[in-house]
Formats: structure tokens, C-alpha cells, sequence
């Protein structure tokens, strides 16, 4: 078994491959925030414990190395904005894989949440889950 110490951060790419476009933005700036930070922000990022592949690969080579990052880490870190797609891309694939098959304890973090007043939150974050949280 692998050692599971990393943080797989899973976000939807709202199909484009600008990343002013998609969520990709706030993964990136997590990376960013653990490069400033240093020792007090520490993030060990399981994308990077495997090879890369590229967005043309086949869906099965993308998938068995989703589910080799997700061995390898420890915590799932969800990304869900407004944008967030209900069905599209992997991100209902590496949600389920998280939860039914690595049993990885779940961080979701909702972009721009100060803007909905406390008592309305849970209703309007609710809608943002993909159909893998429904």
C-alpha cells in the first residue's frame, strides 16, 4: 500500500483549458499560498506523486492515474463554484473513487461564500454539488 500523505485537490476545468475560465484558478492559487508559506502552510500535492498526463490521453489512462493520485493521498480537497458543472468531466469520477473506493475524509471549500448571508448558505452551497455528492 502506498504511503498516503498527500492532498488530492479536485475542481471542475468547466471545459476550457484557460484557466482565467475554470476553477483551475483556485488550485493554482492554493500552490501558490504553500509556496509563500512555507512551513506554516504545508501542502503536499498528490497530482505531483504520479506522471503527468495530458488532456488528450484516453479516458482510461486518465482515470487509472486519477486513481493512483487518489491512493496516494490522505484528505480530498473539493473546489465548488458557482460555476461548478452538475455532470461534466471527471470530477463526479474522482469524487465517487474518493469516497467509495479510498475512503478519504472530504474538504470542501466554496469560492466567494462571503457573499451569501449566513442563514441562506447551506441552501445556496448545496446546489453547487456535483451529482457523485447528490
Amino acid at each position: 500500500m502506498a504511503y498516503r500523505n498527500g492532498v488530492y485537490a479536485a475542481f471542475d476545468g468547466q471545459g476550457t483549458t484557460n484557466p482565467t475560465e475554470s476553477d483551475i484558478r483556485y488550485f493554482r492559487l492554493l500552490k501558490i499560498w504553500a509556496e509563500e508559506k512555507g512551513e506554516d502552510f504545508k501542502y503536499i500535492d498528490s497530482h505531483e506523486k504520479t506522471r503527468a498526463v495530458r488532456d488528450t490521453s484516453k479516458k482510461e489512462t486518465l482515470q487509472r492515474v486519477l486513481r493512483e493520485r487518489l491512493s496516494k493521498s490522505k484528505v480530498m480537497f473539493l473546489i465548488l463554484s458557482n460555476e461548478t458543472n452538475y455532470d461534466r468531466g471527471f470530477l463526479n469520477y474522482e469524487i465517487e473513487k474518493a469516497l467509495d473506493v479510498y475512503y478519504l475524509p472530504l474538504i470542501i471549500a466554496y469560492p466567494k461564500i462571503y457573499e451569501i448571508p449566513i442563514k441562506e448558505q447551506w441552501s445556496v452551497l448545496e446546489k453547487r454539488w456535483p451529482k457523485a455528492l447528490k
